[in-house]
């Protein structure tokens, strides 16, 4: 009977470690099978990037592959930052009407969002999240946090010194001196890696003599500032 009584704990213990053991099997598989879906909709995108054009049936294929891979994985950010992303692929390459533009832009802002809320120190989420606001035209307090804070995280990042470069030169009319600041700053550190890029849209948007004003005058600067 003492016998018996001194190995239950052991049994139980033992019983512990094999339900521990089999919960994180679940969990792997399930992230396992939700990165095999979620690369589905990857490769789709890639084309995209590589010049195939977004067709109606690519961009389903690649929004049921993202829901499902969430469905198994709900706290996965990228997830949630790649149907942002699949949005904004949508917006931009079909013919929409200006209901459906502000509609698939919000959604995207949405999952933006929702990815922060899972990763809020990923400089990328906030930059993706202040260049959507700056299509919609809203210069807020939401707009400006998530300029400060993604050059806050990630400052010599070049894909979000080219995201906000993009943002703020898009709505240069509409911002605040701090806003003007924010740009004038990241532009400046900008310009060592992704100077054309970054001069070509401030001409575009016919403020390249008014940033040209306000730039430190480095060698890069005189280039594109003659």
């Amino acid at each position: 009977m003492i016998d018996n009584l001194a190995t239950q704990p052991k049994c139980l213990f033992i019983y512990f470690l094999i339900a521990v053991l089999a919960y994180f099997i679940f969990l792997s598989a399930n992230r396992g099978i939700a990165d095999v879906k979620s690369y589905t909709a990857t490769v789709i995108m890639n084309s995209w990037a590589n010049g195939k054009p977004v067709e109606s049936q690519a961009w389903n294929e690649a929004h049921r592959a993202l829901l499902s891979a969430l469905a198994f994985s709900p706290d996965n950010p990228d997830y949630l930052a790649s149907l942002g992303n699949l949005y904004e692929w949508r917006v931009a390459h079909k013919r929409l009407n200006a209901a459906g533009v502000i509609a698939d832009y919000r959604k995207a802002l949405d999952y933006y969002q929702q990815a922060l809320a899972k990763r809020p120190a990923y400089a990328y989420y906030w930059a993706n999240i202040a260049v959507v606001k700056s299509i919609l035209g809203e210069v807020d307090k939401t707009f400006y946090l998530a300029v400060d804070r993604s050059l806050a995280l990630g400052p010599w990042e070049p894909g979000v010194q080219l995201k906000i470069a993009d943002a703020t030169l898009r709505v240069w009319y509409l911002l605040d001196d701090h806003g003007w600041e924010k740009m004038r700053e990241n532009i400046e550190r900008g310009l060592e890696s992704n100077a054309a890029t970054i001069m070509e849209k401030a001409k575009q948007v016919q403020v390249i003599n008014k940033l040209c004003g306000k730039l430190r005058r480095t060698e890069t600067v005189r280039q594109f500032c003659k």
